[in-house]
């Protein structure tokens, strides 16, 4: 084991341990020479990184790693089957093997209840470290009764085998569901609270749980649950008691000083130290998980063990506002004390913890978050709680932007405002750019409910911008002068431009096909668009765009911007596949005369270069910079993340770089936060009654196995298939792995989904058991998105290239008469009709049509609609009224005329689909009921777009350029 013992200036150590992760990146044969040479003479600094490479993957005492060992012990096969009897629990399936025991599901025939049955395998029974721990469990737990804390109902020794009966718990672990981003704020203090006032009972009974962690916390519906207590032990005198005295749940030779106990991320320094741990450790746990709980981030992440235990011990954490602007001071300034270096300068009990976080249900001056632009309105007053320091910071930037220059506050101080969208906008985030801001940072516009808004800064609220209704725009960039804002539209393709004040959209560049991979507004008047074949330029004087760049076989390509020389390009270009294609992808300046490339970042996307004398690019969710010579287009100086938890393109297998961030002219930085969770699942009857779906798997586009109670959803981050159970009963499987997969459908039976799915470069449609047994299967090599099967379950029907396809196995395939379809197909039971979304006159719109014999197409709504979906009996339609983004139903007849009824509301509002084109809702086969996913307002983050007034000055400090 060992031991850091020296506390270093956190500057001093942030150079460490950069030194440190680029030596690691060497051959290990290099690693010597890179370090004496990168050093550069510091000796204090080269032995300080030798002595973290010398203990890199050496061996570290912690009991948490018991896990492992025990796991890999654990007999392959269960110990009990369903149906035998341990006692008087009737074992029903094996939940789960893992850490020290298998865990069974299991009915008590007694008392008639289902309960979690924990087992010690007699592998490990044997081990009398693994029994202490396991019989120290049980006495700690049995001490408790609180109800955030798991209830142990039984302990029972029988025939050789230890085992411990626990409440059952539906739901899913706080781990779990923070893969898909922070929780809601109101949720989030919710569950805050509960595992605090859980830990301050533990406490008060004399245990400290000492692996506080997300995995070890359950989500009900009753509310946060703190489980295992395995690695529990008596508190020392720091806590006093005002219950039983502490209960001897652990022996000396497993908590001895010097012995690891925990979870690395989760573990206080004086614990990495080899200190005591008491309870001030456990609330530097529960700060790192507060902290990975309102932001959706690690409070600490590093690349290796090493670097990791090191920054613990010396390195804060970034500010929490970095990854969720809104976060209010209060909530940082509990957090910060949590993780506290020194246990001194932390909470000294959880109950003082829990009154602290318990002052952030109350308004006020000191729950206020960065204040949103929404002057004379009661959320305004709620969120400035009375003019806190941001919300003056605010009313002096407004008073600047409207009057002019008669207030002026230091050039060089930025000011970070947050402004909500307006009442019932959803962001249209379709895979491509969806924010601009006009050149001299007074103006934003974005895409929202499928048309472009505008927002001035100085303007209490965004409006939307006539003329770009019913077009899906993509992509706003504007003018050089800004006033004019051009995108792209899945309606018309190509470039089109409108006023920014409203007006006809014209066309720029027309754009017969190849899709939209970028687009921007050169300063000397001449658009750019990136297109599948290349990037094209419309000359400023008129004429016909040329190609001034096309890409190399298997390259694909995002976000042109033409560089001040006008001889140069900037762009992005990868070659790689998969979800995270884009964080391999090379930023490159592209020379047009000669064609020569040069790569300037190897590893981001969305490349671009500021006239402050930097070049930033996102990976992940994090923007960086590094200071670039223009001139001779290389880098400077090391890249460094400047703004975190931004938001980034969202489509299977991430369709383009885009991030959504704008830099102004002069200074202006405009994001979109990386929300938590913008939707979320609810269920409707018949006679409109809602019921929300908690916990909902991961994921979105719902869609519903024949019997109802399951659902395949698609996630957002890597376009993975998910399978949960609707009433919860258990945690949602992960199905596909091995890349890209969308539009999944279920076979008749409900035992196994078909979906699109890209392999080895290559897309096609596949076949996976619902159950994730066994693997995949190719049906068919074609780049098509399953529609359905037939009734008798021998025909596959699927859209590729716009048209309607039939498949049977064995046979080739057949083109059915229906032709331009968008995306979801929905047959009719009968499977005689489609249902489809189609651009018609280049007007979104939904329409049936026959698909077994050529004849005309029938317009669903007279206003535009998209998502349409058959009910069971085949005598309703349901549809997405693209006006207001309601879920409607309309009574439909198909003999012996085609006729419909009138359109009902069914939904007020349903979540905006990617590019009008993708269902957020399914039904169940009985017809009584919907799946709907529907905005989710809970989340201040997922409704804010976020701005920095003089933010160059901010980037010259944080990389200053040479």
């Amino acid at each position: 084991m060992w031991r850091i013992l020296v506390r270093v200036d956190p500057e001093r150590w942030r150079r460490v341990a950069d030194l440190y992760e680029s030596v690691l990146e060497r051959d290990r044969a290099d690693r010597g020479a890179f370090l004496t040479e990168a050093a550069q003479g510091d000796d204090a600094l080269r032995r300080e990184v030798e002595s973290l490479l010398a203990h890199d993957g050496a061996p570290v005492l912690i009991d948490g790693s018991m896990s492992e060992l025990a796991a890999a012990l654990l007999e392959p096969d269960a110990t009990f089957e369903p149906g035998s009897h341990v006692g008087p629990y009737r074992i029903e399936r094996l939940l789960g093997a893992g850490g020290m025991a298998q865990v069974y599901l299991a009915t008590d025939t007694r008392l008639h209840r289902t309960v979690a049955v924990k087992v010690l395998p007699p592998t490990l029974a044997g081990d009398p470290q693994f029994r202490a721990r396991f019989d120290r469990e049980a006495q700690a737990i049995a001490t408790l009764a609180h109800p955030h804390i798991c209830t142990v109902h039984d302990v029972v020794h029988q025939d050789g085998i230890d085992f411990l009966v626990m409440e059952y718990l539906k739901g899913e672990t706080l781990a779990a569901r923070l893969e898909r981003g922070a929780l809601p704020f109101a949720q989030g203090l919710a569950c805050a609270l509960e595992i605090v006032g859980a830990l301050d009972a533990a406490h008060r009974q004399g245990i400290v749980h000492r692996d506080v962690k997300p995995g070890n916390i359950m989500l009900t519906k009753a509310g946060a649950k703190l489980l295992d207590f395995g690695l529990a032990k008596p508190v020392v005198s720091i806590l006093t008691t005002t219950g039983p005295g502490p209960v001897p749940v652990s022996s000396p030779a497993l908590t001895a000083q010097g012995t690891l106990v925990g979870t690395f991320q989760y573990m206080a320094p004086e614990v990495l130290d080899g200190r005591e741990a008491d309870v001030r450790s456990d609330l530097f746990a529960c700060g790192a998980v507060l902290y990975e709980l309102f932001t959706g981030k690690k409070a600490f992440e590093e690349k290796s063990q090493a670097s990791l235990i090191a920054a613990i011990m010396h390195v804060d954490p970034p500010a929490m506002a970095v990854a969720q602007p809104l976060t209010p001071p209060l909530l940082e300034r509990i957090v910060r004390q949590c993780l506290a270096k020194d246990p001194e300068d932390r909470c000294q009990s959880a109950r003082d913890l829990k009154t602290q976080l318990q002052w952030l249900n109350e308004p006020g001056p000191v729950t206020a978050a960065a204040p949103m632009l929404m002057p004379g309105t009661a959320r305004w007053r709620t969120w400035t709680g009375g003019l806190a320091p941001l919300a003056i910071g605010f009313l002096v930037a407004f008073a600047i932007l409207r009057w002019g220059s008669s207030i002026n506050p230091p050039s060089d101080r930025p000011v970070r405002l947050a402004f909500a969208r307006p009442a019932g906008s959803v962001l249209s985030n379709t895979g491509r750019q969806v924010l601009a801001i006009s050149p001299d940072g007074t103006q934003i516009v974005f895409v929202s409910n499928g048309q472009l808004y505008r927002r001035s800064l100085d303007a209490a609220d965004a409006s939307p911008i006539a003329g770009t209704q019913n077009l899906a725009p993509t992509t706003p960039t504007f003018s050089p002068d800004g006033q004019w804002v051009a995108f792209t539209s899945a309606a018309y393709g190509g470039l089109r431009k409108v006023p920014v004040e409203g007006g006809a959209p014209i066309a720029v560049m027309e754009s017969e096909s190849g899709g939209n991979f970028g687009a921007s507004w050169a300063a000397d008047d001449s658009p750019l668009l990136a297109r599948a074949g290349g990037v094209f330029r419309l000359p400023h004087a008129g004429g016909a765009a040329a190609r001034i760049f096309e890409p190399r076989p298997g390259e694909t390509i995002y976000g042109p911007q033409l560089l001040p020389d006008g001889e140069h390009l900037l762009l992005t270009v990868t070659s790689a596949t998969g979800p995270d294609r884009w964080d391999h992808a090379q930023v490159i300046a592209y020379a047009l005369s000669s064609g020569t490339r040069t790569v300037l970042i190897d590893g981001g996307a969305d490349g671009r270069y500021l006239s402050t004398g930097h070049l930033v690019y996102a990976v992940g969710s994090t923007l960086f910079a590094v200071p670039f010579d223009v001139r001779s287009f290389t880098r400077a100086g090391s890249a460094t993340a400047i703004v975190h938890g931004i938001s980034r393109s969202s489509e299977p297998g991430r369709l383009t770089g885009a991030a959504h961030v704008a830099i102004s002219n002069n200074g202006t930085l405009a994001y979109l936060p990386a929300a938590a969770a913008d939707a979320s699942m609810v269920s409707l009857d018949v006679s409109g009654t809602v019921t929300p779906v908690t916990p909902a798997g991961p994921g979105r586009f719902p869609r519903l196995s024949p019997d109802g109670a399951r659902a395949v959803t698609v996630t957002d981050d890597d376009y993975s298939l998910w399978v949960w159970w609707i009433d919860g009963r258990t945690a949602p499987r992960r199905l596909s792995v091995a890349g890209p997969s969308t539009d999944p459908v279920w076979t008749r039976d409900g035992s196994s989904l078909t979906f699109r799915a890209e392999r080895d470069s290559a897309w096609g449609i596949y076949s996976l058991r619902a159950d994730g047994m066994g693997g995949e299967e190719r049906l068919l090599t074609v780049d098509g998105r399953p529609a359905g099967w037939s009734r008798d379950g021998t025909t596959l029907y699927y859209v590729s290239g716009r048209q309607l396809w039939s498949w049977r196995a064995g046979g080739p395939p057949q083109m059915l008469p229906v032709s331009g379809v968008q995306r979801d197909v929905s047959l009719s039971p009968d499977r005689m009709w489609a249902a489809f979304f189609t651009n018609e006159a280049q007007r979104a719109t939904a329409c049936i049509q026959s698909i077994v014999t050529p004849g005309a197409r029938f317009r669903i709504s007279p206003a535009s609609a998209h998502s349409p979906l058959w009910a069971p009996d085949g005598k309703k339609l349901f549809f997405v009224s693209q006006e207001g983004n309601r879920l409607m139903a309309v009574d439909v007849q198909t003999a012996p005329t085609v006729a419909f009824g009138q359109p009902v509301v069914v939904a007020p509002e349903i979540m905006q689909t990617t590019a009008l084109q993708n269902r957020n809702y399914d039904i169940t086969s009985d017809g009584k009921r919907l799946l709907v996913q529907v905005p989710d307002r809970t989340n201040p983050a997922s409704q804010q777009i976020v701005v920095v007034l003089n933010w160059f000055e901010e980037l010259k400090r944080l990389v200053p350029a040479k």
